[in-house]
């Protein structure tokens, strides 16, 4: 395990516990305006979240994940930006759950199929390799492990969200399905009473940072928060997930990095 993120976050006050950033970049914004947001002052490794996928209606539902048609466009034109910031990428997350995703993305009286999009995913993983550079490590995150995932070919790596007691089972089972090395995504937010959860989550954080100790296959730890839920300040930052109500939590986050 040699690097430490968080989900979407670039602030400095995460700065002595991380190793990398997450920066968004849209397909409908200038290369300019997607590079105002990149601190000069940084040196942590970085994450790219291009917006590759569009989320809403397809036509099979409401909700789903479908493949820009600029796509090919979208990397090309933010090429010189990632070029710039090479010698920090850390690499490039596609999606978000696309399993998940794809379970609720079916026509009426079809069955769901959790590898709906895979196709697409592995012309996105192609499409960045192609564009940004055959080295560059391309991801998405999973939400759980069904018996019928296959993972997608093209990637490089896989992160999977362990928030609940099942954490462990999902992992084993991941990795017997796939070779690629690993992110582990410790929880570090509650959606309940956070004075009932407070210390289950922040046990949860302690024991995932053990076990990635020992296990090879975990490459690093991505931790997810919940920057908005009506416990937060307002600001989404890290300090400001669940308030001040999470203080047993924000410091096993904290020591996932200070204290390896």
């Amino acid at each position: 395990m040699t690097e430490v993120g968080a989900w979407l976050d670039s602030s400095r006050a995460t700065a002595s516990f991380t190793t990398f950033v997450t920066y968004w970049l849209s397909c409908d914004e200038d290369a300019a305006s997607v590079e105002a947001q990149i601190d000069p002052r940084e040196s942590r490794r970085i994450l790219w979240f291009p917006s590759l996928f569009d989320y809403g209606p397809t036509s099979r539902s409401r909700n789903g994940y479908t493949l820009r048609s600029d796509a090919e466009t979208c990397l090309r034109r933010l090429a010189p930006v990632i070029a710039k910031y090479g010698a920090r990428t850390y690499g490039v997350h596609l999606a978000d759950e696309p399993e998940a995703v794809a379970w609720n993305d079916h026509t009426p009286g079809d069955l769901p199929n959790v590898n709906q999009y895979n196709e697409e995913l592995t012309t996105a993983a192609t499409l960045v390799h192609r564009e940004w550079g055959p080295h560059l490590k391309v991801s998405v995150n999973v939400g759980s492990v069904p018996p019928d995932l296959a993972i997608p070919r093209g990637l490089d790596r896989i992160a999977l969200e362990a928030y609940g007691v099942d954490w462990l089972a999902n992992l084993r089972n991941l990795e017997a399905l796939t070779a690629l090395p690993l992110l582990l995504m410790p929880p570090a937010f509650v959606q309940g009473d956070p004075r009932t959860q407070d210390a289950i989550v922040a046990q949860r954080v302690r024991d995932e940072l053990a076990y990635a100790k020992t296990d090879p296959r975990i490459v690093g730890l991505f931790w997810f928060l919940w920057c908005c839920d009506d416990q937060t300040t307002g600001t989404r930052d890290f300090y400001a997930a669940g308030g001040s109500s999470l203080p047993l939590t924000q410091a096993a986050v904290r020591a996932l990095w200070t204290n390896p």
